[in-house]
């Protein structure tokens, strides 16, 4: 598995090296099917079956060993991607994908090709800094300048953990 996601790097910089001609000034560029959506990667994970999965300052991509697909934002749609700005990623003992973006965190779901946002305390939408999962499996989440929270997945809510912050 390790092996794998060094292949990808490798692979990844060498297109970097590439296609260095359709970048704009923020990493995002056209680009179709074999490219990634930007340059700028935050943050590699692999899921149990064998996906690649790339953080970018312009979407998530899912590297399937030959192309990649890519997830931006829709507004119009709730259950697409949080953010076009994805800031890292986590795969849990469960085999679930976290993902972190400028405004919240999600989970993907699969079985329907859609992501289930998670739910903090007034509203708030956090920029996620990094998502963590405990020996006792419990999911936490570290923001900027909000503090850390604890994910409830079946609740699908935030919970900050004051004891911790104070």
């Amino acid at each position: 598995m390790n092996k794998n996601l060094l292949t990808l790097t490798f692979l990844t910089c060498c297109l970097c090296q590439l296609f260095p001609q359709n970048r704009n000034m923020y990493g995002a560029k056209e680009y179709g099917m074999g490219e990634l959506s930007s340059y700028l990667i935050n943050k590699f994970a692999q899921d149990s079956y064998g996906y690649i999965w790339i953080a970018t300052d312009y979407g998530l991509n899912k590297y399937d060993g030959t192309r990649f697909t890519h997830y931006l934002n829709n507004e119009h749609d709730k259950s697409s991607l949080l953010s076009n700005n994805v800031k890292t990623l986590m795969m849990d003992k469960s085999h679930t994908l976290w993902i972190g973006c400028n405004n919240g965190v999600q989970y993907y779901k699969p079985d329907e090709d859609s992501f289930e946002t998670i739910l903090f305390p007034n509203k708030m939408k956090p920029h996620v800094s990094n998502i963590i999962q405990l020996s006792s499996e419990e999911i936490w989440v570290t923001t900027s300048g909000w503090g850390i929270y604890a994910i409830d997945k079946k609740t699908k809510k935030a919970h900050p953990l004051t004891n911790i912050t104070k």
